[in-house]
């Protein structure tokens, strides 16, 4: 190993969610050695022997201890999914997440040709979040028709979209923000599929309405957020258009099925549309309850929406160049790699073929 960046050893930690007390115990070393190690800016250094103890605390490979830091990803750049139910051991999580998920993203607009990032310009200021939804239906083509797979319109239109699968004991919402002008979003993988089609909208809806407008609370950013997504996933006159007269609990299984979206979600919408009275959405409700729909989604949907991009950039290392060469480059062992993929794993073969070199491979609209 050439060098050592104590900002790595921190970012893992708190990934891992450890404090550097129980780092120190799993890794057997005197806790003040930690602190001196991350903080002492290079002046005070792990030996050979202590960083193999490190990784194997960290369940993590000694090389991402040395790969450069970059950094550029704060608390502060991030819009959470819920932020107020978060505890600090998960905000400083997800903030590790996304500085590892960040570097990944550099690896592949470096070796791939990826979609530009393609957001709508809105003033967040004067449109509702309702109208900011239609706006960016009509900038992309959407009509008014349900919503095929959120993960992969995003990724169309430039957004890294990654899954965000902690270690046991951590556990944190959907997340997104900007770095280098390229958007990312982070999914929890602990929902259900429409839960999660309704997190990537709400999550876009954080970064075209709040990019610039620090003026709202965390409340009223969450319920912009909220009503954006809503209206995306499921707009007023496309979804008018398939209530009938009569509008049953059966119809209301029948239509999220089609807008690929929670039965409470749809009952929400329903009502703030004005299609369903305070009494009828209340008994609804009641009647989703009883039959398991706020704990889960029977009957919902079968699979989960997966990233095309990481899907492609796996399987094009694995057929066409060396399956390891992302672990290798950024350090993160494939599990890791698996845990921002959607639980997408590369099964190694000893097939080791030459690396990418310096051109790149298109992503273009077709592999969408």
């Amino acid at each position: 190993m050439n060098s050592f960046d104590g900002k790595r050893l921190k970012n893992r930690r708190e990934r891992r969610g450890l404090t550097k007390k129980s780092l120190a115990q799993e890794a057997g070393v005197n806790q003040r050695y930690i602190t001196e190690w991350e903080e002492s800016e290079g002046q005070v250094v792990p030996n050979e022997k202590q960083l193999v103890k490190l990784a194997k605390a960290l369940d993590t490979d000694v090389r991402y201890f040395s790969m450069p830091w970059v950094g550029g990803v704060g608390e502060k750049n991030i819009s959470f999914r819920a932020p107020t139910k978060m505890s600090r051991r998960n905000i400083n999580a997800a903030v590790a997440f996304a500085q590892d998920g960040k570097e990944i993203g550099d690896w592949i607009s470096s070796n791939y040709d990826c979609p530009k990032p393609d957001l709508p310009e809105i003033n967040a200021i004067d449109t509702s979040p309702e109208h900011a939804a239609l706006l960016v239906r009509e900038a992309w083509g959407l009509g008014q028709a349900p919503i095929a797979n959120m993960v992969r319109l995003l990724e169309l239109h430039g957004v890294f979209v990654f899954s965000a699968n902690g270690t046991a004991g951590i556990d944190f919402d959907a997340f997104s923000f900007f770095s280098d002008y390229r958007p990312y979003v982070f999914l929890s993988t602990n929902k259900s599929p429409e839960r999660d089609r309704f997190d990537a909208a709400h999550e876009l809806g954080h970064l075209l309405l709040h990019q610039h407008n620090d003026e709202l609370s965390s409340k009223e950013r969450e319920q912009e957020a909220n009503d954006f997504a809503s209206a995306f996933l499921m707009p007023r006159s496309g979804l008018l258009a398939q209530i009938p007269y009569s509008l049953s609990f059966e119809k209301i299984k029948v239509l999220k099925k089609g807008w690929g979206v929670a039965a409470s979600a749809l009952c929400v919408r329903l009502h703030k549309l004005d299609v369903l009275t305070d009494w009828t959405y209340h008994a609804l409700f009641v009647r989703l309850s009883k039959e398991g729909y706020r704990a889960g989604e029977p009957d919902g949907m079968r699979y989960r929406e997966q990233s095309k991009i990481m899907d492609f950039v796996m399987h094009d290392l694995y057929a066409n160049h060396d399956a390891e060469t992302l672990s290798r480059e950024t350090g993160e062992t494939m599990r890791d790699i698996s845990d921002f993929a959607f639980g997408l794993k590369m099964v190694i073969k000893n097939k080791r073929k030459p690396g990418i070199g310096t051109g790149t491979r298109e992503l273009d609209e077709k592999q969408f």
